[in-house]
């Protein structure tokens, strides 16, 4: 949380966050967030900024962030008055927008959607990743099959089978068919 109005910082950390399950760093300006940062490393899930810092720009904060190689998700927290946002500080990341006074019934559904839109791709990447796993095993085995059945005769291959399933049921054999053809 990175936020220099100190009462909506820790009513964020404190109660919000908490009751989410959460736990937060808290930095009063740009610099300072930077700080933790590089302390906390990019194990970061969200940033949750005030967009009118004293030494830094949202934007300018939320650039310095990304080039620090930390990716994760922010919501921004604006005065009614700061409703431009460009393009590129969406491309940043910036995925929400909370206009002061805070509402903490708003603030909450924002960070629970984001989270759970993170977890969703999260969840995605992994599902994504054993599907082709388990494509390139069906390849394989299809390969393997195909491989095996231009080796062996057809007329061999159902030979055995039915002879397998003579034995198996104990099915009686007309005296016309060759036993030794088929077991």
């Amino acid at each position: 949380i990175i936020d220099d109005n100190c009462h909506s910082a820790e009513a964020i950390s404190q109660t919000i966050l908490p009751e989410l399950g959460y736990q937060s760093v808290v930095a009063a300006s740009g610099e300072a967030a930077l700080r933790a940062v590089k302390r906390e490393g990019l194990d970061i899930c969200l940033l949750i900024l005030e967009w009118g810092l004293p030494d830094l720009s949202g934007e300018e904060l939320l650039r310095e962030i990304r080039n620090l190689g930390v990716s994760a998700p922010a919501i921004a927290i604006m005065d009614e008055n700061l409703q431009d946002v460009s393009v590129t500080v969406l491309q940043l990341g910036l995925e929400k927008v909370v206009y002061k006074p805070i509402d903490a019934k708003r603030l909450v559904e924002k960070i629970e959607h984001i989270l759970e839109k993170k977890r969703l791709r999260s969840q995605n990447l992994v599902l994504t990743k054993r599907l082709k796993d388990q494509y390139i095993w069906a390849e394989e085995i299809t390969s393997t099959g195909r491989y095996i059945a231009s080796s062996i005769d057809l007329d061999e291959i159902v030979l055995r089978v039915v002879g397998v399933g003579i034995r198996l049921t104990n099915a009686h054999v007309p005296p016309q068919v060759k036993m030794e053809k088929w077991t």
